[in-house]
């Protein structure tokens, strides 16, 4: 009996292949066939012990399996789907939705209430100072302000979409503004017959971003959220954001000549056509530029 005790005491110092030295809920055998540690219950350093992981569905071996940014320990705590970079499949992932202060788990709850695009490279374009006035070629600012929904939105969030970006830069007094907005919204316009129907087209299907900046209310004065928000009641459509430029800082930065004044840009945020005089050949040019491939 005495021998058997000792035969077996060696036994189980080296390590059974049934047994669970780490207490992680994995035998030796299961944490071979894993490539986990069998005397650590985290081998990856996520926060979240081997055994859970294969409950939760992640990989034991990877901090960050499904690699939106979130390492698998905090998705276990915040609920999120280890296996999924957007868990709530509403287009913004949960490294974002977190950081933004948005819910994750709720597609309703999205980093912008209007469905916008969200950049997470934003810090990577090297744009122009805001108070130095652009030209075509430069690289547009980093513009900022509040939508129709009351988000702070940056311009620089449509970067990298995939496709050119139609900034419009109006105010709420001016009647071709208005025209224009009705052109989009596919009211009656003064502009009907102006053959810009595949630009609007455009803007319909996605192709084409358009983006109006509101840089002065009714009164010739900064324009509040409420302006951007009025504005949108006016001329809605689902795919236009519409910015207020509290500080008044587009129309030196883009050197207004008159209202409305449009820039196209490349999704790097390049302005690749800009005519100062004449904002509607913005419109011809993204018709060649589309159609030409």
């Amino acid at each position: 009996m005495r021998s058997f005790l000792i035969v077996t005491g060696a036994f189980l110092l080296s390590g059974c292949p049934g047994s669970d030295k780490d207490g992680d809920g994995l035998t030796l055998a299961e944490e071979e066939e894993l490539g986990t540690s069998d005397d650590k219950a985290d081998s990856d350093g996520d926060g979240l012990d081997d055994g859970d992981e294969l409950d939760f569905g992640t990989d034991p071996t990877v901090v960050d399996s499904d690699e939106d940014g979130l390492s698998d320990g905090e998705e276990y705590d915040l609920g999120t789907d280890g296996t999924l970079a957007d868990t709530d499949g509403d287009g913004y992932g949960d490294y974002w939705e977190n950081l933004e202060g948005s819910d994750p788990l709720d597609p309703e709850a999205g980093i912008y209430a209007g469905g916008w695009p969200y950049n997470t490279d934003k810090d990577a374009i090297a744009g122009s100072d805001l108070s130095s006035t652009i030209v075509q070629g430069d690289v547009i600012g980093r513009f900022a302000g509040p939508d129709q929904f009351g988000d702070t939105v940056e311009l620089y969030d449509f970067a990298y979409q995939g496709k050119y970006i139609l900034v419009d830069v109006s105010t709420s007094w001016c009647s071709y503004c208005k025209e224009l907005s009705k052109l989009l919204t596919h009211q009656p316009s003064y502009f009907d017959d102006f053959g810009w129907g595949q630009m609007v087209d455009y803007v319909d299907d996605g192709t084409v971003q358009w983006v109006t900046i509101l840089s002065e209310n009714a009164m010739g004065g900064p324009p509040t959220q409420s302006v951007a928000a009025t504005w949108d009641s006016s001329f809605p459509h689902e795919l236009i954001p519409v910015l207020a430029d509290e500080a008044q800082v587009m129309p030196n930065h883009v050197s207004v000549y008159g209202f409305p004044t449009v820039l196209l840009l490349d999704e790097t945020m390049t302005v690749v056509h800009y005519n100062r005089m004449d904002y509607t050949s913005c419109f011809d040019e993204i018709i060649r530029l589309v159609e030409g491939g």
